[in-house]
């Protein structure tokens, strides 16, 4: 899986401008949508000068077009929240957005267990139960709307969300490790694994091969990364990276942030969890 597209990570001054509503801001990032992979808002850390889901939100609106990957933590939403804020996102988007998901406390497991019940929650609706058969006066079945009845070591989550999937099946899944540990726990989890560290890239590029995420790597230089995430901190930097990038074809850019980068569908299976209304499995 190969793709030259560059993430790009608004932090520095960027987030302030953001939030403010910089016109000249908004007139890069506009531009920005036909020609770069993503944005990623969110991504300096805490504490953080705006909430990257609802800045996230308003740029469907001011730059339509522009995927937007937001940053979560897990130190303030709780999974089904956050499940719902980044599947709502994705609506809005029109299938054109993801999570960076980090390790807010350092554990590995809890944020592969985060992880695992935000995927189960966005495949708990199937949106085709949605109909819309106005020849039967039927809008929508329950048939496929499943609880996922988690029960972990640190959360209990029961589902079923109240927004169906995606158009893209679900949101495009990243993970910045920063631990051997994050690496491991990342396999056969999210599409993409962040990497700043060259000995983590080595590592990832030493591991079984069946379920490992893509590489995006991040300040090192690697042949065989599937993207490359970019910070940058002001608005003269943006411009010099847009300046530098290709423009998109345009069937990519009418697509979803999947087929922008590249990435097949998946779907977290729930075959097995019971029916959130009742009825035969």
């Amino acid at each position: 899986m190969t793709h030259p597209r560059p993430l790009i990570a608004l932090v520095g001054d960027l987030p302030a401008l953001l939030r403010s509503g910089d016109p000249g801001l908004l007139s890069e990032l506009r531009r920005a949508a036909d020609v770069v992979g993503a944005v990623v808002v969110g991504a300096g850390g805490r504490p953080q000068q705006l909430d990257p889901v609802a800045a996230a939100t308003s740029l469907t609106v001011r730059a339509p077009g522009l995927p937007a990957l937001v940053s979560s933590d897990g130190l303030r939403d709780a999974p089904y929240n956050a499940a719902r804020r980044f599947l709502s996102l994705d609506h809005l988007s029109g299938a054109r957005s993801g999570v960076v998901f980090r390790s807010g406390d350092g554990d590995a497991e809890r944020t592969a267990e985060r992880i695992r019940v935000i995927r189960a929650l966005w495949n708990s609706w199937p949106v085709e139960t949605l109909l819309a058969d106005r020849e039967r006066g039927v809008y929508a079945t329950t048939d496929g709307i499943r609880r996922i009845e988690h029960d972990g070591e640190h959360y209990r989550v029961a589902g079923a969300l109240n927004t169906p999937t995606s158009r893209q099946a679900e949101p495009v899944s990243l993970w910045h490790v920063t631990s051997e540990a994050e690496l491991a726990a990342a396999g056969g989890l999210v599409d993409l694994v962040v990497v700043d560290d060259a000995a983590l890239a080595d590592a990832w590029a030493g591991s079984e091969a069946e379920g490992r995420p893509g590489l995006v790597s991040a300040g090192v230089e690697r042949e065989d990364a599937a993207l490359s995430l970019v910070r940058v901190e002001s608005l003269p930097a943006l411009q010099d990276v847009l300046d530098a990038a290709r423009p998109l074809e345009p069937g990519v850019l009418s697509g979803t942030l999947r087929a922008r980068l590249g990435l097949p569908e998946r779907r977290y299976d729930l075959t097995d969890k019971p029916l959130a209304f009742g009825g035969a499995r």
